[in-house]
């Protein structure tokens, strides 16, 4: 298992590490490859690492906690997630680039979300639901139809068929 500090994210995390972090979850992938078929998702020991790797927070900003990573950064840590399991590789790709309209939100809403530092956004940039703005816009209700685009839902696992 990695160990990786529980201090809050630095944004002095190099690109390099990610990478190297990935690759080091790999195995660990590897060996639960039976139980992440059969359950259709990623166990939480592989969702805890990836979190403490900081895989999860590449594209948050930085003003709001985050890595605010580079493409080809992203693109590596990911590719060396997918030699070890697509899916696993799947679940990271769709939580950053969701994490990455952190940026795009009203600010007070984006730092009330950035502040759980395990945050996974998952959804589609084609919504049929609506969300309502409450408490001056630092929440949300949602209403109406929204189907799940990404298939990934919390412990980031495929939605059973």
């Amino acid at each position: 298992m990695i160990t990786v500090s529980q201090t809050p994210m630095s944004v002095d995390v190099t690109a390099e590490r990610l990478v190297e972090a990935s690759r080091a979850i790999g195995p660990i992938i590897c060996a639960a490859a039976d139980e992440i078929e059969h359950e259709r998702r990623l166990p939480a020991h592989i969702v805890d690492a990836l979190h403490e790797a900081g895989l999860f927070r590449m594209t948050v900003p930085r003003d709001l906690g985050g890595l605010e990573s580079d493409a080809l950064t992203i693109t590596r840590a990911v590719e060396e997630l997918a030699a070890a399991d697509g899916s696993a590789a799947w679940c990271v790709l769709i939580a950053v680039a969701g994490s990455a309209v952190l940026g795009w939100l009203p600010r007070g809403f984006a730092e009330a979300l950035a502040t759980d530092r395990r945050l996974v956004v998952a959804g589609t940039l084609m919504p049929t639901g609506k969300a309502i703005p409450e408490d001056g816009g630092t929440a949300s209700r949602a209403g109406g139809l929204s189907r799940a685009a990404s298939s990934i839902r919390p412990g980031c696992g495929r939605q059973p068929s």
